[in-house]
């Protein structure tokens, strides 16, 4: 497996400009079966079901079905009035964009909060990202993502920072690759160059994963090689990502048209 080098980057920041909108997932559900309401009601309203035998409209049924298509719309706007941006609650920290130098710098690995979901412009995979606003330390806040080398495969980076040869990384990366090898190939690959190398291969959401722990890769040791119909993918990470929460991520992996 090829080992990416670390980069020396300067530091590229910006002030108090980074922000999420959030919706708390129940009221999402609710929000949508309200919407779908919604059209149902306004369907029956332009159909024969308000049409008595003599084919006239019946004018009360159509008052007393327009007065609950408007408490739907209520209970919709009410629901979209939840939906709020959330902000960076330590004011005057930068906004780390980038690889940076920081030898004596501590940073806050706490679990994630939420879920961002990012959308990869090129392949349109899209994807739902563990995060915190938590993040970061005293003078730095961790941006959801941040972008990978675009000459190589498309990748994201994630997760909370950790410090490695006093370089501040990104713990996990999502790659999105062509597909190529199958399972059989990768693991007889991972086999020849490390022997020892556990590998556990299992079944979810109906394509087939394959997951290790590389003690000699000192960047991403822990990898999850994901064989999927459109692209294969890897989920790396150097230990922070629990299976649990790459098992998240790979099922909510999806091609968008």
């Amino acid at each position: 497996m090829t080992v990416k080098k670390a980069k020396t980057t300067k530091k590229k920041v910006m002030k108090d400009t980074w922000k999420l909108t959030t919706i708390p997932l129940h009221s999402w559900i609710t929000f949508w079966v309200l919407v779908l309401a919604t059209m149902a009601l306004a369907t029956v309203c332009f159909s024969s079901a308000f049409k008595n035998s003599d084919g006239e409209v019946d004018q009360e049924t159509v008052a007393a079905f327009q007065a609950i298509r408007q408490s739907l719309e209520t209970q919709v706007e009410d629901l979209q009035g939840k939906v709020s941006e959330r902000t960076d609650t330590a004011k005057g920290r930068a906004l780390l964009n980038d690889i940076i130098e920081g030898c004596n710098l501590s940073w806050a690995t706490s679990t994630a909060e939420l879920y961002y979901s990012y959308l990869e412009p090129t392949t349109k995979v899209r994807a739902s990202l563990p995060y915190s606003f938590a993040w970061g330390n005293e003078s730095y806040a961790l941006n959801p993502i941040r972008l990978g080398d675009p000459s190589n495969d498309p990748e994201v980076e994630f997760g909370p920072a950790y410090l490695n040869s006093c370089l501040v990384r990104r713990d996990a990366a999502l790659t999105i690759q062509e597909k190529g090898d199958s399972p059989n190939e990768v693991r007889a690959s991972l086999r020849q160059a490390f022997p020892t190398l556990a590998i556990r291969e299992r079944t979810l959401g109906g394509v087939t994963v394959l997951s290790y722990t590389n003690a000699a890769d000192n960047i991403w040791p822990n990898r999850w090689q994901v064989f999927g119909r459109t692209y294969m993918y890897t989920i790396s990470s150097h230990g922070w990502l629990t299976d649990a929460e790459a098992v998240k991520i790979i099922q909510s992996l999806r091609v968008e048209n």
